[in-house]
């Protein structure tokens, strides 16, 4: 929360409680008496502190991180701390504590205890270290067709993204197309060729972390440049730009200094989309291999490859039934979705089911050839002559009511 989170009052009829930014020693200080702190109340957990970017002025909070499932009495919680006040939001506590033993009730220090699942606790200390350490993996590895989380690194399918920017407003949620790559760190870092010595050993001063990072193995100059010089420039992209310097500085003003980066080498759009697009499978064929991810990855693109077919096809079909329907547009939906579940395939051919399958388990994909119907006009014929009897037998299904039944 940067030490803003006490600016409003935590009850009604309650004072504000001001937390002035720390300085190096007070950080320092609190942070080494709030470890052992944590470390008592917490005894058979694991307690850290999230390492801040290096070099800083002075500290808006100090951020620690606890490995428990457990519940936690808040109040209980910030009693024993000496807290003047606490917010929480879900497993993220923040205390307004006193600054030094002589209490004051003029200014406090914050601090935020995040509560983590301990399956994730070594990838929530690397992926939360370093201030904005997440947000810069994330701008580097999203358009290589990687998504950074609390959760750990994924693959995210490039069908997936295509789904979610086709006109025919398919429903692709990003389970169906993420793939789970790895949540620890070592093997994340060794993946990207950083140096987990170095990591581990800490940083000195910005630069030394920046240039620990682009060590990265995606960061060439090209892949650089083009990254840089089409980055949006937009108000909404130059506030988040503001806000979080660490990855403004290192695209901006590091890496173009460090790769020696001329605007007379970029690449125009279409070259640039057609060597993305390679770039981004050759990591692709690295992720899964280096993750042992292959035999995931097919049967989760199989799936995905299934739902975008079936609901391509809804979409084909809507238009003929509408026409061959001649009334309300608004029935149009449930006819499609009576279609959707009582019709199967055999050798190709479209059939009337005798038990009507889910949603998911939809085959209409079958009347597709790639992204079109394979014969329209024998799929036109087949609606015409069969979509009220599907429509039929869907209202007739136990559990619908007769208020299914109208016109």
């Amino acid at each position: 929360m940067g030490g803003a989170a006490f600016a409003h009052a935590v009850a009604e009829g309650q004072p504000t409680l001001r937390t002035p930014r720390m300085t190096p020693q007070t950080y320092e200080r609190l942070k080494n008496i709030y470890l052992e702190r944590l470390a008592k109340f917490f005894p058979r957990c694991r307690v850290a502190q999230l390492r801040e970017a290096p070099g800083k002025a002075d500290y808006g909070d100090i951020d620690f991180i606890i490995a428990t499932k457990e519940p936690l009495d808040a109040v209980q919680f910030a009693n024993t701390l000496g807290a003047a006040g606490f917010l929480s939001y879900g497993g993220l506590y923040m205390l307004a504590v006193p600054p030094s033993p002589v209490l004051s009730e003029s200014e406090y220090a914050q601090i935020d205890i995040d509560l983590i699942d301990p399956a994730f606790f070594d990838w929530h200390t690397f992926y939360s270290s370093y201030g904005d350490l997440s947000g810069l993996l994330g701008q580097i590895l999203h358009n290589l067709g990687f998504t950074v989380s609390d959760k750990g690194v994924f693959l995210r399918l490039r069908e997936l993204d295509d789904a979610k920017a086709s006109e025919l407003h398919l429903r692709v949620t990003d389970k169906q197309g993420l793939l789970f790559l790895s949540k620890d760190p070592n093997q994340v870092m060794q993946f990207l060729g950083l140096d987990t010595a170095r990591y581990h050993s800490g940083f000195d001063s910005v630069d030394d972390f920046y240039a620990w990072l682009a060590r990265c193995r995606s960061l060439t100059p090209d892949y650089v440049g083009n990254l840089q010089y089409k980055r949006k420039d937009t108000s909404n992209q130059r506030q988040k730009e503001h806000k979080r310097s660490m990855i403004t500085n290192f695209f901006k003003d590091y890496l173009p200094s460090q790769l020696g980066l001329d605007t007379s080498e970029i690449d125009d759009s279409a070259t640039w989309k057609e060597d993305l697009t390679q770039r981004r499978q050759e990591w692709c064929e690295e992720a899964v291999s280096f993750f042992k991810k292959r035999e995931e990855m097919e049967g989760l693109r199989n799936d995905l490859a299934i739902s975008i077919g079936n609901q391509t096809a809804d979409y084909l079909i809507k238009p003929m039934v509408l026409a061959h329907y001649g009334e309300s547009r608004t029935k149009v939906p449930e006819i499609v979705r009576a279609i959707r579940r009582w019709v199967g395939f055999e050798d190709g051919e479209p059939k009337i089911l005798e038990r009507s399958h889910s949603d998911e388990e939809s085959q209409l994909r079958f009347w597709l050839d790639g992204k079109t119907l394979r014969d329209p006009a024998a799929v036109d014929e087949w609606i015409r002559d069969n979509w009220a009897q599907c429509r039929a037998l869907e209202r007739a299904r136990p559990g619908l009511g007769s208020a299914s039944t109208a016109k």
